[in-house]
């Protein structure tokens, strides 16, 4: 039933035609199995027939594999039927199917992480050099999290490997009579070999959960950007305006525009760490090998693996079409006294300790704030009724692009820094693209 659910929610990645022959071969041997079980045994075993089913498992794996369609994917494992129990068949069909999976997850993450950087750092924002200090303190702020993105996409990969290992052959608990070749199987159907223990390869359920750690992470740092979107869209922060699309109105407040879209993927995290959590549950107490308990993974794996899906799918276009209001994060960096530490460092390289230098500057800020002013508007005269060390090249210290530029440690605001990390993540990307 698993097959049929996953054929159902992610045919759409399936070429449309599918070849008849794979069919019509399907139907033709589960028919000669139920109606005839001795003689469907005795093809399927009968070495000068299909040579142990190797030949049967290339030819499949021949019509199959350059397609690269889930659907295509399947129905190799359906031929299996011949060859492996209902646990090899479920297993090695599992893994191969997640691992394909895998890949257009990591697809789509990758899409979502070449918008989130590229597009921002060499789009509309970028363009406008009147506030390019602000620019760099914010887009040190999303490279933080496509830095998140690239280390998900990291462990995803690692997962992928993990589990590219084929049970065919281990049967139901302690492998086979027959003469069989594991690893020619294992290779014909493109892992990356076979699983060393014939009881750990039907009860293994590791790659779940690593899976669904893995996607757990991602909805965490899709929650946490999620949050980001919420406050800087609101009233009080009014740093970006989300499109419609993404947003609904209020049933009594015709001007609000609530930032549901955010708010769902936020509250999806949840879901998934749910799942997580159910599948930790279930293993926790199980002894060698297989158990009933574990029909319970399917679901929980299939469940966050969309979940994940959907929210990417609708991150990218929200991300594409909101509209960040520079002018109002320009202000914000003025009124919150960003710049205080850097008025502090002025007066130390005049000469004057620190601790000092902390408490003249912290006097100051609450000067300002007393009259509503910020610390490039406050005149020379008041600054040196604090401390005659202050003089005319403090304004230029304090600027907002000064302060964001003289950050050019690796991983900072300044410029080199940033397009440092800007390189980083383009590269990573080509060599996704190219892998």
């Amino acid at each position: 039933m698993w097959l049929n659910r996953l054929e159902e929610k992610f045919g759409r990645y399936a070429i449309p035609n599918l070849p008849k022959i794979i069919v019509i071969l399907y139907a033709v041997g589960f028919l000669l199995q139920q109606i005839m079980p001795q003689t469907y045994a005795w093809f399927s075993l009968n070495p000068y027939l299909v040579l142990h089913g190797e030949v049967w498992r290339l030819v499949s794996f021949l019509l199959i594999a350059p397609s690269n369609s889930l659907i295509f994917i399947i129905f190799v494992l359906l031929f299996y039927y011949s060859i492996a129990s209902s646990l090899e068949q479920v297993w090695g069909s599992f893994r191969f199917n997640m691992y394909y999976l895998i890949g257009v997850l990591g697809t789509i993450l990758g899409a979502f992480l070449t918008y989130l950087v590229l597009s921002y750092a060499y789009g509309e924002f970028a363009a406008a050099s009147v506030y390019m200090d602000t620019f760099y303190l914010n887009m040190t702020l999303f490279l933080a999290y496509a830095m998140m993105f690239v280390r998900d996409i990291g462990r995803l990969k690692d997962a992928a490997k993990r589990m590219n290992v084929c049970p065919l052959g281990a049967c139901a608990l302690a492998g086979t009579t027959f003469p069989i070749d594991r690893t020619l199987t294992a290779k014909s159907l493109g892992f990356d070999g076979i699983t060393l223990n014939s009881m750990d390869s039907v009860s293994d359920r590791d790659f779940c959960v690593e899976l669904m750690s893995a996607f757990s992470l991602i909805m965490t740092h899709l929650s946490r950007f999620s949050e980001e979107i919420v406050l800087w869209s609101s009233w009080e922060f009014q740093f970006i305006e989300l499109d419609d699309a993404y947003t609904t109105g209020s049933s009594i407040m015709p001007q609000k525009k609530n930032p549901d879209m955010a708010e769902l993927v936020r509250g999806k995290t949840g879901r998934v760490y749910g799942d997580l959590m159910a599948m930790l549950t279930v293993l926790k107490g199980l002894p060698l090998a297989y158990n009933k308990d574990m029909q319970e993974d399917k679901e929980a794996v299939f469940d966050s693996l969309e979940t994940v899906e959907k929210c990417l799918e609708i991150f990218i276009p929200m991300i594409k079409t909101l509209n960040v209001r520079k002018e109002k994060m320009y202000a914000a960096a003025q009124g919150g006294f960003i710049n205080a530490t850097d008025l502090a460092d002025y007066l130390v390289k005049k000469g004057l300790p620190f601790r000092t230098a902390y408490k003249i500057v912290g006097q100051i800020v609450a000067k300002c704030i007393q009259e509503n002013k910020v610390l490039e508007t406050l005149p020379l005269t008041e600054y040196q009724k604090f401390s005659e060390l202050f003089d005319e090249d403090l304004y230029g210290e304090i600027s907002l692009k000064t302060c964001v530029e003289k950050r050019f440690s690796d991983g900072g605001t300044g410029p080199a820094s940033v397009q440092k990390q800007l390189d980083y993540i383009e590269h990573f990307i080509q060599e996704e693209k190219a892998s």
